[in-house]
């Protein structure tokens, strides 16, 4: 099993090697910037400030898998925090301008 770091490489369709950190970060960053589009489109008052991210993986990766995709989250700047610092601040997101009443159980 090969070990994830800053330096692995992936293969593309014909075979080039790419910096695997640099496709995650690419690739969050373009989910990122489709999110904040299509959101932008819909709601006019509309700021990033509004969103607390947060980035799940399966229970499966191991803590080295789990700190790669968390790194290349905060590269495109997406985690501040990580999950657990979220959780203890009980964050209701938005709920109040919507109505929602919202119920954080973990």
């Amino acid at each position: 099993m090969q070990t994830l770091s800053k330096a692995t490489t992936i293969k593309d369709y014909n075979g080039k090697e790419h910096n695997a950190f640099a496709i995650f970060v690419m690739t969050i960053n373009y989910l990122k910037s489709q999110l904040l589009e299509e959101i932008t489109k819909q709601i006019a008052d509309f700021e990033e400030r509004d969103i607390i991210y947060v980035l799940t993986v399966p229970a499966i990766w191991n803590e080295n898998a789990k700190r790669f995709m968390r790194e290349a989250a905060e590269q495109v700047t997406m985690l501040a925090f990580s999950l657990y610092q979220i959780l203890q601040r009980l964050v209701i997101i938005e709920a109040f301008k919507f109505k929602i009443r919202t119920t954080v159980v973990y």
